[in-house]
């Protein structure tokens, strides 16, 4: 689809000149001809005035949209609580203007499928595992999903690299296995889960 672009802006000097000429008083104390006094006084002042209505198409086009907001990103940011504490350091402004377009586009659920989604935007795969406390008649035995907490809910993070240690090869101290940093997506996740729910993160093996 084409892009809109407002028929009132990207207006030239000689565009607002024509314009101050036009809504003078007509007679022959007002000529409209080219390089006359008036006209050149015109065509001289419409360059301030073409000046300001450029910065009011920036404000009203780009500024006033957060998703493409520059000069006010930080007062968008403000009005939005970020940075917070799942904001990356070091951000350029075209990934703050995508996490300010996501913190206000988010809306919260309680569904799988929301979390789901959640972690896509921060670039990872997962799939929900919910946990359900053992009841008389409905649980069956060695059922792999039953637990003690009703309110317990895995995240397992799907097409990951495990690196494991290996003998003679690790050195002391080191980590039995490396895995792929979550910090972001357990902060993001941890952000909207409800509150009486606890959420553990487990990487597919």
């Amino acid at each position: 689809m084409a892009e809109m672009i407002d028929p009132l802006c990207g207006l030239t000097d000689a565009d607002f000149g024509q314009l101050a000429l036009d809504l003078l008083p007509q007679g022959f104390a007002w000529p409209r001809e080219e390089d006359t006094v008036l006209s050149n006084y015109w065509m001289a002042a419409a360059t301030e005035l073409r000046r300001h209505h450029d910065r009011s198409c920036a404000l009203l086009e780009r500024e006033s949209f957060p998703c493409s907001a520059q000069e006010m990103l930080v007062d968008w940011e403000r009005a939005f609580g970020l940075p917070d504490a799942c904001t990356p350091a070091g951000q350029t402004l075209r990934e703050r203007q995508i996490a300010l377009c996501l913190k206000i586009a988010e809306r919260g659920q309680q569904t799988p499928a929301f979390y789901v989604h959640l972690a896509s935007l921060v670039g990872f795969e997962v799939e929900i595992i919910e946990h359900f406390s053992a009841r008389t008649g409905l649980s069956r035995s060695g059922c792999d999903r039953v637990g003690s907490c009703p309110y317990w809910w895995v995240v397992r993070i799907l097409n990951q690299v495990v690196t494991r240690s290996r003998s003679g090869c690790a050195r002391t101290c080191e980590p039995l296995c490396y895995g792929p940093n979550i910090d972001l997506l357990r902060c993001v996740i941890e952000r909207a889960a409800p509150a009486h729910t606890v959420v553990t993160f487990e990487i597919a093996s």
